[in-house]
C-alpha cells in the first residue's frame, strides 16, 4: 500500500507559515482552527525565542495532522463517515454522510485536528 506524507525540513523552515494558510484554506477550516501549526521551543505564543536575552535561539517546528495508522477517529463514527483510504492512507471525511456527531473531535488523541464549519467558505481577503 502506498502512504502519502509530508516531509518538513526543520533546518530550512523560517516560520513563515505558509503551510498552515494552505492547510486552512485547502481545508475550508474556521477562523480559530489551525491543522497544521508552526511551534517554537520558547513558548505557546508565536515566534517566541527559546532562551533569556542575549542567548536565544528560534527553532521552528511544524505540527499537523498525523494520518494515524490505526485512527481513532475512524472507530467511533457511527455512519462509515471518517475513513482511511485504503490506497494512500490519508485520513478523510465523507462530508455528505457525517451527521455532525462530533465523535471524531472527541477520539482524535491529537488537540485541534478534528473541527466542524457548516459554513460555505469565508475568505479574509477577495481573491
Amino acid at each position: 500500500m502506498a502512504r502519502y506524507g509530508m516531509v518538513i525540513d526543520t533546518k530550512r523552515c523560517v516560520g513563515c507559515n505558509a503551510c498552515s494558510v494552505n492547510c486552512k484554506i485547502t481545508n475550508n477550516l474556521p477562523e480559530t482552527n489551525w491543522w497544521t501549526r508552526v511551534l517554537t521551543e520558547g513558548g505557546d505564543e508565536i515566534d517566541t525565542p527559546a532562551g533569556v536575552f542575549p542567548d536565544v535561539s528560534m527553532r521552528y517546528i511544524t505540527v499537523g495532522c498525523q494520518h494515524c495508522e490505526n485512527p481513532a477517529c475512524t472507530k467511533v463514527c457511527p455512519v462509515g463517515a471518517t475513513y482511511k483510504d485504503p490506497e494512500t492512507g490519508v485520513v478523510r471525511q465523507d462530508y455528505d454522510k457525517c451527521i455532525g456527531c462530533r465523535m471524531c473531535m472527541a477520539a482524535c488523541p491529537y488537540t485541534g485536528v478534528r473541527s466542524f464549519n457548516w459554513e460555505e467558505p469565508k475568505y479574509p481577503v477577495d481573491h
